[in-house]
């Protein structure tokens, strides 16, 4: 039970049980799949996270993390506001919403991108996440190949 005290004068005026805390505490799963992901260096791809209720005016985040480092922001969208970190946006990532999905577009892969995302969302002071998808780019999209071509003349 949680106790609600009246903040004019500190007084306790409700008792809440686990269900009513429900009402205020929204719990929501977050779907995204496949967990492994392998995409061609060059490829565009769009990682999508889905969920169960539309959460329009909700803030909802897509973090990356690369093995053995914090996780880092990618970006987040309120509505219909997109802030996407300096870092990312130089690559070129994309944010995208509907009412129950949110997408993080990757128009060129290169090895750089290679970590695992995960979509969330904020609820007052946490954030809950996705299961997440590790993204691995393997090839490379174009090959340079330099020949340098030498005469040699072999005195004998």
């Amino acid at each position: 039970d949680i106790t609600m005290l009246n903040t004019q004068n500190n007084r306790q005026t409700d008792r809440l049980t686990d269900r009513e805390i429900e009402k205020y505490v929204v719990t929501s799963v977050l779907h995204q799949k496949p967990a492994v992901l392998s995409v061609k260096a060059g490829e565009a791809v769009t990682l999508r996270c889905s969920f169960e209720e539309q959460k329009m005016n909700e803030r909802m985040v897509w973090y990356k993390q690369k093995p053995g480092q914090a996780p880092q922001n990618v970006g987040s969208l309120i509505a219909n506001i997109k802030i996407i970190s300096l870092e990312f946006e130089k690559s070129g990532i994309k944010l995208e919403r509907t009412s129950n999905s949110i997408s993080l577009i990757i128009p060129n892969t290169t090895k750089h991108d290679e970590g695992t995302y995960f979509c969330g969302f904020s609820q007052i002071s946490t954030v809950q996440f996705s299961t997440g998808t590790f993204l691995t780019v393997t090839g490379n999209h174009y090959i340079y190949i330099f020949l340098s071509v030498h005469n040699f003349h072999y005195l004998e």
